[in-house]
């Protein structure tokens, strides 16, 4: 199972400055290193229990839930498994909360080992490798702790990726791949542009507003198109500024 991690440069800094002399011996360095180990174990394990709970979660339901919130917590389960794109679906929010606080302790028993090796650190005389600990700790970020970023509310149902198809029925029609991010949740945002970069098919990157139930997207070259959309996992219909009818159909990625 793929895992993902956060490497700030503080953190390289970090093993840099405590092997700068790898000839010497350092037992606080040898120490941390165990400590980060663990913190990284910790959270694959924690990953791994999460997704293996999803996957039961998809047998129940498949049995007595409707086919949108079964395809809903599907995709979300393969965001999650892609790149860590954390599930808002009220049928996983229980083990949701127990994979983070199960991430929330492995960042607690890491920053206490970070804490503790910067005193030994001072103690000892090596001040630049405390340092190096000293500028970790205020970026708040470690290399083995994966990075969670908590969804703020469900997303929007025109957040995602989409083919359009552009045109009357029986003449000439446009196809056009584009993806909708949200607007607010800079973690799914990212999220989404790194997966179009390493999908084999390319989706160009739209933005959307919207007032009651009616979207106005924004594509490539400055197009726009008022839409409704059909259901969460059924679509969109609309028509472009230019008159165009546009249907959207929603991509399972």
């Amino acid at each position: 199972m793929l895992r993902y991690y956060m490497i700030s440069l503080a953190a390289i800094l970090t093993q840099a400055a405590i092997g700068l002399n790898a000839q010497e011996a350092d037992p606080i360095g040898d120490k941390l290193a165990k400590a980060r180990e663990a913190s990284e174990s910790r959270s694959a394990k924690a990953r791994d229990g999460f997704q293996d709970a999803m996957e039961k979660r998809l047998n129940t339901i498949s049995k007595k839930a409707g086919l949108d919130d079964i395809k809903r917590l599907k995709s979300e389960s393969e965001a999650f498994r892609q790149d860590g794109t954390i599930p808002t679906n009220p049928f996983v929010a229980l083990d949701r909360k127990n994979y983070e606080t199960e991430l929330a302790r492995a960042r607690s028993d890491l920053k206490k080992a970070l804490e503790a090796a910067k005193a030994e650190y001072v103690k000892s005389g090596k001040l630049a490798e405390a340092e190096a600990i000293e500028s970790e700790l205020r970026s708040g970020a470690s290399p083995v702790v994966e990075r969670v970023e908590k969804a703020r509310e469900p997303l929007d149902p025109i957040v995602g990726f989409w083919r359009l198809v552009i045109g009357e029925r029986g003449t000439k029609q446009t196809i056009l791949n584009v993806y909708f991010p949200p607007v607010d949740n800079p973690g799914v945002r990212s999220a989404m542009a790194r997966r179009n970069q390493t999908s084999p098919v390319k989706y160009f990157q739209g933005s959307w507003s919207k007032s009651g139930d009616i979207y106005t997207l924004h594509g490539p070259n400055g197009a726009t198109a008022k839409v409704k959309m059909r259901g969460v996992s059924e679509g969109f219909v609309g028509r472009l500024a230019a008159g165009a009818p546009v249907v959207g159909f929603r991509q399972q990625r």
